[in-house]
């Protein structure tokens, strides 16, 4: 019976001394109270990035088990992203740590020039024994971007050889970039005297990165019954409710050719 008793506290003493349990018995996760990663932010865990920007987060790890001596546990990190235009690292990769050891690591996040509203970051970072068991830890950082804008303004004719009395529509489309809804506001600021400019259709609302195509529409009135390359302009501004950012739009038209109209036969 003594001995029996003598044998299982033999059995007992590694527990107490920090030596590494049965493969199978850690493996099953019963024994992670003796060896298990924590991951913690040291500092921000939430940040804005505005776009082609980056941004550090930094986080401490250790084991969090009741193992403070014996050997150097096997470390490892990987990242993951999850949003769209946006990408991650972190440091360390891989290295050794102290079962005693609170070492730091740092992940650094980068957006594109058009990313996601926000992102996820996963830190996994996970210890290995020297039986081959690992013993894992993760945590997660947000990003979101921060407030931009940008718009542009596409026309597909900016010139018309125009003839007189005659009615002409050009289509202009704005792309919103931003990445929240905008309102858009046109309006004529020049026109020929004597010219009709009218805009198919203003405001316009666009979702984000969406887009829309209105139409101008002139009329060129008749001038003489001869005319010889004359050239005028017509100026619109897209304005952005948002930021009140202003793009003017320019179409230029030659009107030029022999017309008579049917009053000027009679008499």
């Amino acid at each position: 019976m003594r001995i029996a008793c003598l044998f299982l506290l033999i059995l007992l003493i590694p527990l107490t001394c920090g030596i590494i349990l049965p493969a199978e018995q850690a493996h099953a996760g019963i024994f992670d109270k003796f060896i298990n990663m924590q991951i913690e932010p040291v500092g921000d865990v939430i940040a804005e990035v505005r776009p082609s920007d980056s941004h550090y987060f930094r986080f401490k790890y250790y084991n969090g088990g009741t193992l403070t001596k014996g050997y150097n546990f096997y470390t490892e990190f990987t990242v993951d992203v999850e949003g769209e235009g946006w990408i991650a690292y972190v440091s360390p990769t891989s290295r050794f740590t102290g079962p005693n050891e609170t070492a730091d690591g740092h992940v650094m996040v980068a957006a594109s020039a058009r990313p996601s509203n926000t992102a996820s970051i996963h830190v996994s970072g996970r210890f290995r024994d020297i039986y081959g068991n690992w013993y894992y830890g993760n945590y997660t950082f947000q990003v979101k971007v921060a407030q931009y804008h940008s718009f542009d303004v596409k026309v597909n004719k900016t010139f018309i050889h125009g003839r007189q009395e005659r009615i002409y529509s050009v289509p202009v489309t704005i792309v919103n970039y931003v990445n929240r809804e905008d309102r858009f506001t046109i309006s004529t600021k020049h026109r020929p005297p004597g010219w009709n400019v009218g805009i198919s259709q203003s405001p316009i609302i666009l979702p984000p990165r969406g887009e829309a195509t209105f139409y101008v529409y002139f009329t060129t009135p008749h001038e003489r019954v001869y005319t010889q390359a004359t050239t005028h302009f017509i100026m619109l501004e897209v304005i952005s409710e948002g930021t009140s950012y202003k793009k003017p739009v320019s179409i230029v038209v030659t009107v030029e050719g022999f017309h008579l109209t049917l009053g000027q036969l009679v008499a």
